[in-house]
């Protein structure tokens, strides 16, 4: 008879505390004992590396691609054994605890720990043992999660900085010398101390704010006078910033990392230069770096100052805000309205630094060219040829069947919890207000699984009909052309993001002219369109569509007054 298969899996924690029973050198040495109590074949599967310091501490599966994999393994009756050496490095939320279980249960896995075995779908008893374990783990990390915070707590209120690696500038940790005799055997961090350069950049960044100076200019003048930030001190690898907007994440080299505006307005902000650090809510004394009524008067200022900027006064909306970007620097532009100077654009962020000379381009003559030759080009009908003309998403269609799989594993998995719930009810181990709040935990749980439930069966039933629809069919996506025109500003603009990846913005000097290329979603299959908009004048017109190895196909003299119509790459 074949020997079946062990999967021993070992799981990298990110937490230096860990016991070193719990290492995964002693995880793998269990997983091998048990194998060979069991006359199993063992397989390691480890998920994180100890060598590279990449930990496995996310608890969402899509974090744990091994373990994700095991259990797609149950479910096609390809992996029948799971080791571990404890619950909770399967689980550390009662969320997926219960997930893991309602497949176990389901697919008859036997699931081995350091001590024991466990069949829940053929033992009540190991079913009952198992959840009262997972209560238990549940309740320790939450014990532990609240000591680390109590711990921290008491550091920060003797002084020592646990906010992050980045200390507030013009600080630093103290180091403390423990000796052995006159043997120095260790050196600790401290409590928060004066940084003796950068104490003197703070007075001066408040005495400037003070004295009127704006804090573009501020940060220009430590620029200008080489004063580097903490990140370019600390950041030998650079940084790396995520587009709140578009999702998209650049590279900032450390010799780039430089003063900015909105730097020097956290720091002016920061009431732990005049001796009041926040932490979790908590006010804790430090030593005051600079007089109370310097920081006061600096508020004052800045207070002020904000009501008097006529272009805080109004929050404008900019349909197009988080799609473009400068073809001159790569960078993004945003949207400015100042109403007495009639300025209505979008300029380049870094003209801010004076880092780019790209030219503004206005606001409304943009927004009309993306939009008519968006509404005029039959995108919509373009989409839905694309969709038809390559066939159905049999891909999407079976994710989304076992979505609805795994919601029904995972309410049938919680209504087994509510059932393990009554039993130690019937014990005494919760108080009733405890099993009250659980279970209404439980109703909720389920009641957002069924509502997941329901909208992927309604995706599906359209994905499902989409087998039916004929080409002339498509007419109902050329309707919804027609209706165009009466959509609001912040209705184009949630439209326009289901289609347009990038405006990318660039300036022909010589013909004194705005270059526009728009960028459409992979999925569309459509060149990017170009544009030429004068610096002056009201016109624009396209100028053709560009082609894969870079080159443009021009449009006719016939066309030069029209919108473009769809073109597939």
């Amino acid at each position: 008879m074949k020997k079946e298969e062990l999967h021993i899996y070992i799981r990298v924690s990110g937490d230096k505390s860990a016991k070193k029973d719990n290492s995964p050198p002693a995880q793998e040495e269990t997983g091998l004992r048990i194998g060979n109590t069991y006359n199993l074949i063992p397989i390691i599967q480890r998920e994180g590396d100890e060598n590279t310091g990449t930990s496995a501490t996310a608890d969402n599966l899509d974090n744990r691609p091994v373990f994700k994999g095991l259990l797609e393994g149950c479910e096609k009756g390809v992996v029948k054994h799971i080791f571990c050496t404890e619950w909770d490095r399967l689980a550390r939320n009662e969320k997926i605890g219960a997930y893991i279980k309602g497949i176990f249960k389901k697919y008859g896995i036997l699931f081995y720990d350091s001590h024991n075995i466990y069949d829940i779908k053929n033992n009540p008893t190991h079913e009952l043992m198992l959840g009262i374990s997972n209560v238990l783990s549940m309740h320790e990390i939450r014990l532990k999660n609240e000591r680390v915070v109590r711990t921290l707590e008491q550091s920060a209120k003797k002084g020592k900085w646990s906010g992050g690696v980045m200390l507030p500038y013009g600080f630093r940790r103290q180091s403390i010398k423990i000796f052995d005799g006159d043997e120095i055997i260790k050196i600790e961090s401290g409590p928060l101390e004066f940084h003796p350069d950068e104490v003197l950049i703070i007075i001066k960044i408040f005495k400037m704010s003070l004295e009127g100076i704006g804090t573009a200019t501020i940060a220009k003048n430590l620029n200008e006078e080489g004063v580097p930030t903490r990140g370019r001190k600390s950041l030998v690898n650079g940084l790396k910033l995520k587009d709140r907007l578009t999702g998209e994440v650049r590279h900032v080299n450390q010799e780039d990392i430089i003063w900015r505006p909105n730097t020097i307005l956290s720091i002016l902000k920061n009431p732990i230069y005049k001796g009041h650090r926040r932490y979790k809510g908590l006010i804790l004394p430090v030593t005051p770096m600079i007089e109370v009524s310097l920081w006061e008067a600096v508020q004052k200022n800045l207070k002020n100052n904000s009501i008097l900027a006529g272009r805080n006064n109004k929050v404008h909306f900019y349909m197009l805000k988080g799609f473009i970007r400068c073809e001159k620097c790569g960078k993004g532009m945003y949207g400015i309205i100042k109403p007495k100077r009639s300025m209505r654009v979008y300029s380049c962020v870094s003209k801010r630094h004076k880092e780019c000379n790209m030219r503004s381009i206005n606001i409304d003559r943009l927004n009309e060219v993306v939009w008519t030759n968006f509404k005029e080009s039959n995108i919509l009908l373009v989409k839905a040829i694309n969709e038809l003309g390559t066939g159905i998403d049999e891909k999407k269609i079976k994710e989304l069947e076992h979505y609805v799989k795994t919601y029904y594993n995972q309410i049938s998995s919680i209504k087994d919890q509510q059932n393990t719930l009554l039993t130690l009810a019937t014990k005494r181990i919760f108080s009733d207000e405890q099993l009250t709040q659980k279970n209404n935990e439980f109703i909720e749980e389920i009641g957002n699984l069924e509502g997941k439930i329901q909208s992927a069966i309604n995706e599906l039933k359209f994905l499902q009909s989409k087998k039916d629809l004929q080409f002339p069919n498509i007419k109902v996506f050329e309707d919804l052309n027609s209706d165009l025109d009466s959509k609001t500003d912040i209705e184009k603009r949630e439209l326009l993001k289901n289609y347009i990846h990038q405006i990318r913005i660039g300036f022909d000097e010589k013909a004194n002219t705005h270059i526009v290329k728009v960028i459409f979603n992979l999925e569309l299959k459509l060149a990017p369109w170009i544009y030429e908009i004068p610096k002056k004048g009201l016109g624009w017109h396209p100028i053709g569509i560009e082609k894969e190895d870079g080159g443009i196909w021009e449009l006719g003299p016939d066309t030069k007054n029209a919108s473009l119509q769809q073109s597939h790459i």
